[in-house]
């Protein structure tokens, strides 16, 4: 069982910013049972949640 927490910064100047972490929790890397891989993507920049999504959705299929 895993777990994780993820909280937006804080920016004065833009109080609706939106969360830009994602987090990549992939068992089984390579079809190994102990063969895992964690990740969290910190997005930064006005489209830095595109950026972690799509780290998030793409990179467990790079590391394979």
């Amino acid at each position: 069982m895993f777990g994780y927490r993820s909280k937006k910064g804080y920016q004065t100047t833009n109080p609706s910013k939106v969360n830009q972490d994602s987090i990549v929790i992939s068992t089984k890397l390579k079809e190994e049972t102990s063969s895992h891989y964690f990740g969290v993507c910190d997005g930064h920049g006005s489209d830095g949640h595109h950026v972690s999504g799509f780290l998030k959705d793409n990179i467990s299929q790079l590391l394979k």
